[in-house]
């Protein structure tokens, strides 16, 4: 059962306990009976921007095509884009900002009031000429 390689650092399979060296850690490399079924890999449909998860000893044109018909029925999610003038940024976790004065998500290089526009900054009291005015 073992291949006879001398690991110092073995890696514990966490379905069946055992330990395997770095070439038999997969579940199908050392063929754990149990991690038939623990597989858990997804690819992001293009259309709907979903996971979809791999079926093993599937085709994924056929995984894909059940998708399409099912879940999926060409529903084409929308990306948020950045309201400033001009700006073609699509807004994302890594590059959203939300403004705090208005409220309104937009790129980060349009993240200052003056830069998009911002309709909280007419709004907001002018503190910061008042403060300035009192320091000596």
């Amino acid at each position: 059962e073992s291949c006879g390689q001398l690991d110092f650092l073995p890696f514990q399979c966490d379905m069946c306990k055992k330990s395997f060296c770095l070439d038999h850690r997969t579940y199908a490399a050392h063929k754990c009976e149990k991690g038939a079924n623990a597989d858990c890999r997804v690819v992001v449909c293009p259309v709907c921007k979903k996971g979809v998860k791999i079926v093993p000893g599937e085709e994924l044109r056929v995984t894909f095509e059940r998708h399409q018909s099912g879940e999926c029925a060409g529903k084409v999610v929308k990306v948020p884009k950045c309201p400033a003038p001009g700006c073609k940024q699509k807004l994302g976790p890594a590059n959203k900002y939300t403004c705090k004065l208005c409220n309104v998500d937009v790129c980060l290089q349009h993240r200052y009031e003056d830069a998009h526009n911002c309709a909280g900054a007419a709004k907001a009291p002018a503190a910061a000429p008042a403060a300035a005015g009192a320091a000596p």
